[in-house]
């Protein structure tokens, strides 16, 4: 789910990386 930022991964995709 990227809106905006497509260089860098969002929050949540990173909270679901590390969770």
């Amino acid at each position: 789910m990227r809106l905006r930022g497509d260089e860098r991964p969002s929050m949540k995709e990173v909270a679901m990386e590390l969770d």
